[in-house]
């Protein structure tokens, strides 16, 4: 499996605790930033993912803020 990222979701992936331990397996940076990686693989990372968008991915009304969407449409593509 090979998914694209943008700079963006990259950046809050490696300020985060959750997803940063994942990063140096996934990234494949040729011919464009992309993650890859087997299925367990690719589960474990979309449930940190999944953690880290419940701990800072909504507003107080529980709609997804800006970091919520990048983290919403990294988790859709990982399971396209």
């Amino acid at each position: 499996m090979k998914v694209f990222i943008s700079t963006e979701q990259l950046h809050l992936l490696e300020m985060a605790d959750e997803t940063k331990p994942f990063l140096p397996q996934l990234l494949v940076r040729h011919p464009e930033l992309a993650i890859q990686g087997d299925d367990d693989l690719i589960n474990d990372f979309s449930s940190a993912c999944e953690d880290l968008l419940n701990r800072i991915g909504f507003d107080e009304s529980y709609n997804p803020n800006a970091d919520g969407r990048l983290l919403e449409k990294l988790i859709d593509d990982l399971f396209e």
